[in-house]
Order: C-alpha cells, then structure tokens, then sequence
C-alpha cells in the first residue's frame, strides 16, 4: 500500500508541473497585445513627426524672420534736373526697413523703405516704398511664387531667385563660394538687374521713365538664411533722344555696425535652430522613451505579479491535488470496500421475501447514494490515475448507449440521440467516463425541472464530433475558462476533478473539448485513428 500510495504522489506532482507549465505557455500565446503601448507609441510618432515636420517650421519662419533695419555707408552723384551733369560723390546714408503690417494666416503684408541721405546735411537724395505680401511657410511672394523674398532656411550652394528689398526688383541670385566671418561659414551670392523700371522713386523727372542697373554681393548664414552683408551699386538713368543719361550713380554696404548686429543675430538664430532641430526631438524622443520603457516595466511588473499569484495558485492546487494522489489507494481501499460491502447487503435484503417490502422504501435510497458516493470516488482515480491507453475500434453511438445504460435519468429528463455509424479508434471505457461525467453533470444542470439532454455524432474530417447539450442552467461566463482546472467545482459536493479527468482522457487521445452557452453545449472531437 505504501509503494503505492509513493507511486502515486510522484506521479501526481510530475503532472501537475506540466499542466502548470502548459497554462504559462498558453497565458504567453494568447496574452492580450499592448494595446495601450501601440497606442502611445503612435502618439510619440505623431508628436515628434509634428514637432519636425509642422512646429520647427512655423519656429523658423516667424515674424522675426521678416522683419529687419539695416544701415549702408557708400558715396551717391546726382544731378538736379535731366541733362545736367552729377554732383560731385557725397557720402551717403542709405537706411532699409521692412516690417509686418498685417497678418492673415500664413499670409503677410509687409511694407518696405529705403531711403538714401546725405550724410553731412541729412538732405534726402532718394526714397522708395514698396509693399509686399509674403506666405511665410515658404518664404515666397503670393503672387509670384517662384520668387522668394528672403533666403530660405537651410540655404543651398545653388542659384536663387529673389524679389529682394535691397534690390526692389527680381534678380537671380548666383552662389559665388564661402568663406568665414567671425564664427560663422557664410555662402557668398552675386546679382544683377538690367533696365528695371525705378520712375516711381522719381516723380519730379515725370513723364520721363528712369531705368536702373543695379549690381550687388551679399554673404549668406546658410542655416538661418540671415543676411551678413551686402554691397550694392547702381546706375539710375534716363534715355533722351537715344542716349544714356545718369540721374544717379553710387555704391552702398553695410555698415561695421550692421555687421556686427547681423552676425550676432546669425548666431543666435543659428543656435535656436540646431535646438529647434536637433535639441527638442532628442529631447521629446528621450521623454517618449522614457515613458514608454516606464508603462512597460510597471505593465510586465503587474503581470509578473499576476503570474506569481498564479503560480502561488497554481501552487496550492498542486499540493491539494499532491495530497489526493496520495491519498488516492487509500480511497480505493477505505471506502470502495465497505461500499460494496454495504450494497452486497443491500442487494440481500432485498432478494429476502420476509424483509423485501419493508426495506423496498429505503433500499432505492441507499442504492442511489452508494452510486453518488462511487462517482466521486471514481473522479478522483480517474484524475490522478493515468492508466495507458487499451485502444480498439468502437462505434461511438455504442460508448454512448453504454454510459446512458449505466445512469439512473431522472423521469422529468428526456435524452434525444442522433447519432451516425461512426468508429473511432480509443480506449472505451475511458471515453466511456468522459461521456458519465458530461451526461451526469447535465442532469445537474437541469435539477427538477422538465428538461432535456441532446448527443450528437457527426462526421468531421479525419475526426468525429460529438456535441452534448442540454436545457438546464446556464454555466457562469466568468466560469466558464476555469471549467475544465483542477479543483474548479460549481457544486456543493462536487470534487472539482470531474471535468478536469475529461479534458484529460480526451487530450490523451489527441482530442479536444470545449464548453459554450445558450445552450450548455459540450463539444469533443476526437481523431478516427490513434498510433498504437
């Protein structure tokens, strides 16, 4: 008995290692996906992706950008009156503003001024007003489009078309080369106009048009697209019977001054652009990452802590079901015994003509609960009893009508079969116990109300189907995936190993069951061939 009963405890503890190493495997499989860390992973993208490709634009290419002062230094001759000859070079003053006046959306209204002075009287020579309007995302005029106003961020060592307000006509910009001024690598670009039409800076010379050639440097921070410097010269001149007349010749750059202001601003700019490009994604993406790391060590810290507790479960159950296995042969000897015993007795009393009527009353009762005490008793041996299997080939509807014949079905318990010549190769009286189990749990199911049982045998492929229903309570859904575990029981005296020993029988024979609602419906397959 004590070989025995050892035999039985290691085998019951090695298979309850499996199963719990099988829920693990299938709890990894069937997990429910990080919704939560996709979603917030998408976001991350979209906030990034719009800080680069939406904000740090609309950064660049604020109102800063298209405002500016600057001062020029240069010599200006002109001459009073068409014909006449030119002053001699005075120093001249040239001041160039442009500035926002009106703003809708990314479109903007910008007016421009230069004025020209003499540096010693502070007479105006030459004044001209201009007004703009600009789409600030791409730095371009609205209504020529393929002109820029100012040079575009991230400037190219390519040629640039600009309506510039140092020159207040079209010019092609030609990139020149590079060269370094203080800290800064600029990109040095020269122009040029022809004939441009300059009469309105010069109403007192009316109805005569003044044309103007204009020539001009200037050097570029590339990043920012800042002016640095700019030298200009220009010829302002009339054609009178065919001939060429000056009105106004003179160069003009920039002041040291303006150099310096524009440089030190270069290099500000230049530097809230490398955060804007470089600082804050890396910034944001550290953050995101961060986050993201974060939610996924707190979400495998909340499932490891689910798995611990399952294990601590799974734990628990091992040893209860440990302690049964051990005390499995026991239960076989202790209380199997003195059932038969009780019903050998039974049985004799009833076959005696003196005491049969008296005792028929009792001897039903008796009957009825030896067989519950032995359905139990059988659960838990057939649960930690995994005998090999006897295979031969059986009709299914056979096992069936040998379970149905073995089960006192109450008289409010109709059972409807249908059920097809299907054989199977598998150990009977195994598959016998399961269909016991499933049939006897129905009759629970459906108490004392009028109800019904349902078999059905059908073909499947290399399989056979068999469906068992009935019309009784309804499982608990949040039972019903605990339904075939161990110990999971929803009956008072249920041993919580009834299902558990089916799940089992049928997986041995390389079968599957399931249970679903509305009705309770069982469903095994089972493969028409077993390797012997």
């Amino acid at each position: 008995m004590n070989t025995l009963n050892g035999v039985l405890y290691l085998w019951v503890s090695k298979r309850i290692w499996f199963i719990r190493f099988r829920k693990n495997d299938d709890h990894m499989k069937n997990g429910k996906k990080p919704v939560g860390l996709i979603l917030f992973s998408i976001i991350g993208v979209i906030i990034v992706a719009s800080w680069i490709l939406i904000a740090t634009p609309m950064l660049k290419n604020n109102s800063a950008a298209f405002e500016d002062i600057r001062e020029y230094l240069g010599e200006d001759a002109y001459a009073e009156n068409i014909g006449d000859k030119l002053s001699e070079p005075i120093i001249s003053s040239d001041f160039l503003e442009y500035k926002i006046v009106n703003q809708s959306g990314s479109i903007l209204e910008i007016e421009s001024s230069y004025i020209t002075k003499d540096i010693i009287t502070g007479e105006t020579i030459y004044e001209n007003y201009n007004t703009y309007y600009v789409d600030s995302t791409t730095r371009k005029h609205v209504d020529h489009d393929e002109l820029y106003f100012i040079f575009p961020a991230n400037v190219q060592k390519q040629d640039y078309f600009l309506f510039d307000p140092n020159m207040e006509v079209p010019a092609m910009f030609v990139f020149e080369g590079t060269k370094q001024i203080g800290n800064l690598e600029v990109y040095e670009f020269s122009c040029e106009s022809i004939g441009d039409d300059f009469s309105q800076a010069w109403p007192e010379f009316l109805p005569d048009i003044v044309y103007a050639d204009q020539t001009c440097k200037t050097s570029i921070e590339p990043v920012t697209g800042k002016t640095i410097e700019f030298a200009i010269t220009w010829d302002m001149y009339v054609i009178k019977d065919g001939k060429h007349v000056s009105v106004e010749m003179g160069e003009a750059e920039t002041t040291d001054f303006s150099e310096l202001i524009l440089l030190q601003s270069a290099s500000d700019t230049k530097q809230l652009f490398y955060v804007y490009d470089f600082v804050v994604p890396v910034f944001l993406i550290l953050v995101l990452v961060s986050i993201f790391f974060t939610i996924l060590y707190i979400n495998k810290s909340k499932e490891k802590g689910k798995i611990i507790i399952k294990q601590l479960e799974e734990m628990q159950k091992t040893e209860k079901i440990a302690t049964i296995g051990h005390l499995a042969s026991r239960l076989a000897h202790d209380i199997r015994n003195p059932l038969s015993v009780i019903q050998m007795t039974v049985d004799i009393l009833r076959n005696d003509p003196e005491i049969s009527k008296r005792f028929q009353k009792y001897g039903d009762s008796i009957t009825e609960s030896i067989q519950r005490i032995g359905y139990q008793v059988n659960n838990v041996l057939d649960y930690v009893q995994q005998k090999p299997l006897k295979l031969e080939k059986m009709a299914v509807s056979a096992i069936i009508d040998s379970a149905l014949e073995s089960l006192k079905i109450p008289e409010n318990i109709t059972v409807e079969k249908t059920a097809t010549d299907e054989e199977i190769v598998c150990d009977h009286h195994m598959i016998r116990i399961v269909f016991i189990n499933i049939i006897t749990n129905a009759i629970y199911a459906i108490d004392s109300k009028v109800g019904k049982i349902r078999i059905n045998v059908k073909p499947d492929y290399d399989s056979v189907k068999i469906e068992i229903s009935n019309t009784g309570e309804p499982i608990p859904e949040k039972e019903l995936e605990k339904i075939f575990e161990p110990l999971f029981t929803t009956k008072q005296e249920g041993t919580g190993l009834g299902l558990a020993s089916c799940k089992s029988i049928i997986e041995q024979h390389g079968g599957t069951i399931s249970v679903k609602n509305n009705p309770t419906t069982f469903t095994i397959t089972l493969p028409r061939n077993q390797e012997k």
